[in-house]
């Protein structure tokens, strides 16, 4: 899982752009303000969307950064089709049992792993 774990953010000036990436993100898949929470493994997101900066915790960097890593290869297997880009994450996957990626996101961190294995999977297509 090289390069999903977003390191060397200890600066809150850091931790804020990164938490307005992320917030862009969950724009783009339309994903509702208490999914983003549980996404990040956070109570809630309104420091975020206020302005404040992503915790400055193991479990939150990882799952970012997991996320984060997702969106690319979604842009990059969907590199001509931005509308399947973003709503990728709500459709049944057969690989996922039948379950969207984002109902499989949200069963926790292990979630989000096995949603970006799965796309790692794609891309050595």
């Amino acid at each position: 899982m090289a390069g999903t774990y977003v390191s060397g953010l200890h600066s809150a000036e850091a931790r804020r752009a990164l938490a307005e990436v992320l917030l862009a993100l969950f724009r783009h898949w339309g994903i509702h303000e208490l999914n983003q929470a549980e996404l990040l493994g956070m109570a809630e997101v309104k420091s975020l969307w206020e302005g404040g900066a992503v915790p400055n915790t193991t479990s939150v960097l990882e799952r970012a950064g997991l996320l984060l890593a997702i969106d690319r290869m979604l842009k990059q297997l969907f590199a001509e089709e931005p509308l399947m880009r973003d709503k990728w994450v709500e459709f049944p996957n057969v690989a996922l049992g039948g379950r969207s990626p984002l109902k499989v996101m949200l069963e926790g961190a292990e979630g989000i792993r096995r949603v970006h294995a799965l796309l790692e999977r794609e891309m050595q297509r």
